[in-house]
């Protein structure tokens, strides 16, 4: 067994004492600068999730098209990335609405939410859709999401997320891609009729 070390032995920590102004401090008598650079705002917030009237896009009832996420591969897919398998596939996808392929009035925005509803498709977000699938376990969680919660005919959908923590309405339209060989949608899709939740 260790014996314990004498107090005499044991070396006390130094206590933190800061002094100075503006932006250098010193710290036990070492000399620190403060890094004034400020964190640039992600430039996401720049040229996205930008407040959309979508009351009155819905009462327009024209054809609504998100101003910040364009109906083409540039909005799925950047450029600069190192290519997985299949990705080239994507630009082969037509952007459509549900009444295009549903045709006006035969689609629902959700009728019975079920997890075992979400059908993956070629993006490779099982992680995103596993969580929604756990949603999917309480109906209520998905509903509560769409603020309108009905199909409407300019297609235009306004959504609660969470962005860092903060609570933010995102509208979307619904111009989906649509793989025209396979005759469904390219990426997540319900699998229980018309549903365009997923």
């Amino acid at each position: 067994m260790k014996k314990a070390a004498p107090e005499a032995a044991i070396k006390k920590a130094p206590t933190a004492k800061f002094t100075g102004t503006g932006n250098k401090v010193a710290l036990d008598g070492i000399e620190l600068t403060e890094d004034t650079s400020k964190v640039a705002e992600y430039p996401f917030y720049e040229t996205r999730l930008k407040d959309i009237d979508w009351q009155a896009a819905i009462d327009a009832e024209t054809p609504f098209e998100d101003p910040h996420f364009a109906a083409d591969i540039t909005s799925i897919y950047e450029e600069s990335l190192d290519r997985r398998p299949g990705i080239d596939g994507w630009a082969d996808f037509v952007w459509k609405r549900p009444s295009e392929v549903y045709g006006e009035g035969n689609f629902t925005l959700y009728e019975n939410i079920d997890p075992s509803d979400i059908k993956q498709g070629k993006c490779g977000d099982c992680y995103f859709l596993s969580c929604l699938s756990s949603l999917a376990e309480f109906p209520k969680r998905i509903q509560d999401i769409f603020v309108n919660d009905f199909t409407n005919k300019a297609g235009c959908y306004a959504v609660t997320f969470y962005i860092c923590g903060e609570k933010k309405t995102v509208v979307i339209d619904d111009r989906f891609p649509y793989d025209e060989e396979k005759k469904r949608w390219g990426f997540s899709r319900s699998s229980q009729g018309n549903e365009i939740w997923v």
